[in-house]
């Protein structure tokens, strides 16, 4: 989402660029922060502080997140999941990571967008930090957003029916055009944030809120 969000940035026309309302990010993550501060064009950048987690490569420190988010309106928040089925969405057990998932699943936004490739869809993981009904709570619209990936690819062959019950679950919920899948197509080395090389690496799975008016 970062190098998307940069990408798009870039490609703003003179014309247009006279009249961008300069976009206000928050990030807990050091990747995410990396890639946005090196953009030619102004973002109001923020890094929310606390205690440094080198196996996400992000800030979490749960007191010091709300209180840093509290203060602000944020039009959008953008969710990394390390599962979702039918019930929910899910992160490990790092410490103070589930208070940070579940303050930016509750936070009053316009739009809400989970991103997570295909293969978190229909799996869990330790904790549920949100149902998928609570996910709509103070919330006009909530997209899931993903890889494009055929079903009958996913291994092992024993979680296709929940990949795709679960599919259904969020389309039912959310409403089918509210799934949006897309190619992936990020940098090499597994860098694209949520790109399923890393997933399957065990990298970070990253989430920011952000906001623009």
């Amino acid at each position: 989402m970062a190098y998307f969000f940069k990408e798009k940035l870039g490609k703003i026309v003179p014309e247009q660029r006279e009249k961008l309302i300069v976009p206000t990010v928050f990030t807990h993550n050091l990747g995410a922060w990396q890639v946005l501060s090196s953009s030619t064009e102004k973002i109001d950048l923020y890094l929310v502080g606390g205690r440094y987690n080198p196996d996400r490569n992000a800030i979490i420190e749960a007191r010091v997140f709300e209180g840093q988010l509290k203060p602000w309106s944020p039009n959008i928040a953008i969710i990394a999941v390390s599962g979702i089925d039918q019930e929910g969405l899910y992160c490990s057990n790092i410490q103070d990571e589930h208070p940070v998932k579940e303050q930016l699943a509750k936070k009053k936004v316009e739009r809400r967008l989970i991103v997570c490739d295909h293969s978190k869809i229909g799996r869990t993981d330790v904790r549920m930090f949100v149902s998928l009904e609570n996910l709509k709570n103070d919330c006009a619209e909530v997209f899931l957003i993903t890889d494009e990936f055929d079903w009958k690819d996913i291994n092992p062959p024993y979680r296709q029916p929940e990949y795709q019950a679960t599919l259904k679950a969020i389309e039912a919920t959310l409403g089918e055009d509210k799934v949006i899948r897309v190619p992936v197509d990020g940098p090499d080395g597994g860098e694209s944030v949520g790109s399923y090389k890393d997933c399957e690496n065990g990298a970070p799975c990253d989430s920011f809120e952000s906001t623009s008016a």
